[in-house]
């Protein structure tokens, strides 16, 4: 997925997969696992996951740049 600088993606990339995982389907899984469905849980956590991770790692570059920035150093969030 080719992203423009500067742009977040909204959905959450699960990384060494081609699988995204949107927030819909991430609050999906976490009602399965409140409700007690593990079969589906099973099936779904790791991806959460691995999402969330994913995306924490995401938004730790994105400050990162932005405290930079306030610096007066420019650099692009990739």
């Amino acid at each position: 997925m080719s992203r423009k600088p500067n742009e977040l993606h909204p959905s959450w990339e699960i990384p060494n997969t081609s699988r995204v995982c949107d927030e819909m389907e991430a609050k999906r899984i976490i009602d399965e696992i409140n409700k007690g469905n593990l079969h589906y849980a099973h099936r779904g956590v790791e991806d959460v996951v691995l999402a969330l991770v994913s995306r924490v790692a995401y938004l730790e570059r994105v400050i990162d740049v932005l405290a930079s920035r306030r610096m007066g150093n420019e650099r692009d969030i990739v």
